[in-house]
């Protein structure tokens, strides 16, 4: 190749187009998992530092070999086609790279979580504006960047984003600036135990995506603080050892969901946040202005953290136990280990939902009932209705739909005198009213299945034993129905999250499409020449070269599959079908 400007020009440009694609889309996606297992398997930070370091260099030489390829086709191109495709190509690719890495936002599955390491320090990933603005709300000193200027062209830049936000919503922004892998960081460690000896201030210390340099200062700060709150004692930290927090008591509903009050900053931090729960969920009314106050600061703070959060609204001022029950169906749908929340647990809403969660029925407690009838006091049966003394005819419309009862039967004739006033009172107020002398099978399991109910009358006293039986063995048959429903499956700790919603779908992506066709593309570029090697130079035969070409694809795409879904694997296989048909387009002999 003559060394003319042009020439130079357009090798440095399709040098620097390949290379920040192909680092971008490695370092992301197959080296990222390449770290875990590392990690996973303690080889050491400097072992670590070896591996990377010799992908570094296997990323420049890649990138080099591409680059005078692609420079070669040039040179001996005579048609705008190749041209054309190799200079869009690697500016799409080349921008698309630049977007990813300039915006760390959108890679939310491959960033870390934030996670609390003591009183001073919390770590997570690159903050936005929003979640500056939440740090400077909780109270926090400054927030303390891990980004180097040597990383260009993103790093330079989100460092100068930062830091014109952080003054804008009025929190100190402090560079420690440190190179993964490549660097002692010696400078950048001992500012970092200035910061942890002098014990003052509270401090959010990010790098890009929350992983590696911030491990890295995990790692660095437990030696200098080993009785600390370190964030592995509290990874520790289980609701399942947990009877209370701060606000009542704590309720596990069945494994995997616990029902709990509402968590103060150290119990959202110490067992929320620390990657033991997957999603949280709220009854607390944003009709409330109290509630609304307290679910805005939840949002803010989950938001923050990445962690999937959803609004049950149930009323703490009227009794409603259809929509009670309505918030626990849709909970047992709710993938697992989750937490459950009101502002109380012993309140009649709090005690209702967990009954309602327990017999997957509308129900009662005896919370309800503290203030008496003019009669006399009700007590609950069974949960899913009341007993108690005839009430007042006022009582009929005041006292009973506040508490979620709608339904009345009286026991005793339907002909008595009291029940044909009481008849006439209820559907004048637009409440069911039903008699019986009888306790049968068929009106038990209505009674069972469509209250709550009232139940009074002058048979009360001789039909009450019947009644509690009954219902309390329809609510032993209904626990067993519901055990027996399949419920979903908490996340394994070895499956990424999105796996399974990447298994779901057909097709990529955009960010996998982005990520993973640089890489897919080198391969099948530099594989395809090898097997042209072996047929030319080794000389096997078509057939031999062929089965060896398939085989090793059709291998790698059953791998990719069961590791990052049919989607990666989809669009490995379509860059395949689309090389071999540029190949054929081209006239050579597959």
């Amino acid at each position: 190749m003559k060394m003319s400007p042009k020439n130079i020009i357009q090798f440095l440009w399709i040098f620097l187009a390949v290379g920040t694609t192909f680092a971008t889309s490695l370092f992301i996606g197959p080296v990222r998992a390449l770290i875990e297992i590392l990690r996973k398997h303690h080889m050491g930070p400097g072992f670590e530092s070896f591996c990377m370091a010799l992908i570094i260099l296997v990323v420049f030489l890649g990138t080099a070999v591409v680059s005078r390829w692609l420079r070669s086709i040039l040179n001996r191109s005579s048609s705008l086609f190749e041209p054309v495709l190799i200079y869009f190509g690697t500016t799409l690719f080349f921008i698309f790279s630049i977007h990813l890495t300039l915006n760390p936002s959108h890679l939310q599955t491959n960033q870390g979580n934030v996670s609390i390491f003591n009183h001073q320090f919390t770590f997570g990933p690159f903050p936005d504006k929003e979640q500056l603005q939440n740090l400077r709300e909780e109270g926090y000193s400054a927030v303390v960047s891990l980004l180097h200027p040597a990383l260009v062209p993103f790093e330079p830049k989100l460092i100068h984003d930062e830091k014109r936000w952080a003054h804008e919503v009025g929190i100190k922004f402090i560079n420690i600036p440190m190179l993964p892998w490549v660097n002692e960081n010696e400078k950048s460690l001992e500012i970092l135990r200035q910061l942890a000896q002098d014990n003052h201030g509270r401090y959010y210390l990010h790098c890009y995506l929350g992983k590696d340099r911030v491990l890295y200062v995990k790692r660095f700060l437990e030696t200098l603080t080993p009785n600390s709150t370190s964030i592995q004692k509290l990874e520790g930290r289980s609701l399942d050892n947990l009877s209370a927090f701060e606000r009542g008591k704590i309720y596990q509903l069945e494994k995997g969901v616990y029902f709990t009050p509402f968590p103060t900053d150290e119990e959202f931090m110490g067992f929320i946040l620390n990657g033991k729960i997957n999603h949280v969920v709220s009854l607390l009314d944003p009709n409330h202005p109290e509630d609304n106050i307290r679910l805005e600061k939840e949002r803010s703070l989950l938001r923050f953290s990445n962690m999937p959060f959803t609004n049950l609204p149930i009323s703490g001022l009227n009794y409603e136990p259809q929509k009670i029950l309505e918030a626990a169906k849709t909970v047992k749908t709710m993938p697992r280990p989750l937490l459950v929340h009101a502002f109380l647990t012993k309140t009649p809403r709090d005690l209702g939902f967990i009954k309602a969660y327990e017999l997957n029925r509308a129900a009662l407690d005896d919370s309800l009932f503290i203030v008496p009838l003019k009669n006399g006091a009700i007590k609950t049966i069974a949960s899913v209705a009341a007993i108690g003394p005839r009430p007042k005819s006022n009582e009929f419309g005041s006292y009973f739909p506040p508490k979620g009862i709608n339904k009345f039967l009286f026991l005793g004739p339907s002909d008595n005198a009291q029940a044909i006033k009481d008849k006439e009172i209820l559907r004048e107020a637009g409440l069911i009213w039903e008699s019986a002398s009888t306790i049968q099978p068929e009106l038990l399991r209505r009674l069972h299945a469509d209250g709550p109910w009232y139940f009074y009358g002058p048979k009360l006293e001789i039909l009450k034993k019947d009644l509690e039986t009954g219902l309390a063995k329809l609510n032993e048959k209904s626990r067993q129905e519901t055990i027996k429903v399949e419920t979903p499956q908490p996340l394994k700790e070895s499956q990424p999250i999105g796996q399974a919603k990447t298994r779901k779908w057909g097709w990529p992506t955009y960010k996998e499409t982005i990520l993973w066709s640089p890489f897919f593309l080198l391969f099948i570029i530099l594989f395809s020449g090898w097997v042209w090697n072996l047929e030319n130079q080794k000389k096997i035969s078509t057939a031999l070269a062929r089965t060896i070409f398939l085989l090793c694809i059709g291998t790698l795409a059953l791998g990719l599959y069961f590791l990052y879904g049919v989607g990666v694997a989809s669009l490995f296989i379509s860059w395949t079908i689309i090389c071999v048909f540029v190949v054929i387009l081209r006239g050579f002999n597959l």
